[in-house]
């Protein structure tokens, strides 16, 4: 089974269409839609969830904990079987490539995450910079990610700071993955542009709002 979390702050049209064209490529998937802004208002989608995982703390934190608290609501409220995939994508991401997207899910039969890796001037060489905007990630490794996770649980300052100085939840992730496994597949990328990236999603530019995901 293929699950897709989104996560969101304050663009849900943007999620209920990349919602929505997920689904008519993988009619049978399910939906999560993870978000920390109580006030939004979400149209109802077959075979979607909405979770409100609590409170916003800010967009760095708001980033890691949309991941987290998504597979955990999975994992604690889905019946899931050891072949379950799960694809997690900020809302300023939506699938624009499927054919590029399905040669990735194949490769799954091998790996437990494949997603971008970064090794550009922020990136410190001791600690992995996963980009999170997009991933594929498998139940097995979720389960062991999500370990004494408690929803909405990181803060800002959990997270390790990379050579800007600033909270990344690129890297705390990737030093989650690298204590859980090392079958994974990476792309490497210098820099993150937006457009379309190397797992097949677009990456919309968009100015952030006040706290958004």
């Amino acid at each position: 089974m293929l699950h897709f979390i989104h996560n969101t702050y304050n663009r849900p049209n943007q999620v209920i269409l990349t919602s929505s064209i997920e689904k008519g490529i993988f009619p049978e998937c399910n939906h999560l839609i993870v978000y920390n802004n109580n006030d939004l208002k979400f149209s109802e989608i077959t075979n979607t969830n909405y979770f409100y995982m609590g409170e916003n703390k800010g967009h760095k934190a708001g980033c890691i904990n949309s991941i987290y608290s998504g597979l955990k609501w999975l994992i604690e409220n889905k019946s899931m079987s050891d072949n379950d995939i799960v694809v997690f994508s900020h809302d300023d991401v939506y699938l624009s490539n499927p054919d590029k997207f399905k040669i990735y899910l194949q490769m799954m039969e091998c790996f437990n995450l494949i997603s971008r890796i970064y090794t550009g001037e922020r990136s410190i060489s001791s600690s992995p910079y996963i980009m999170i905007e997009s991933l594929i990630i498998d139940i097995n490794l979720a389960k062991k990610m999500i370990t004494n996770y408690e929803y909405n649980g990181i803060d800002e300052k959990s997270l390790p700071l990379d050579r800007r100085e600033s909270p990344s939840p690129e890297m705390y992730f990737g030093e989650k993955v690298f204590n859980n496994t090392n079958k994974c597949h990476f792309i490497e990328i210098k820099e993150n542009n937006y457009g379309e990236n190397a797992l097949g999603y677009f990456h919309i530019k968009n100015k952030r709002g006040n706290g958004e995901l």
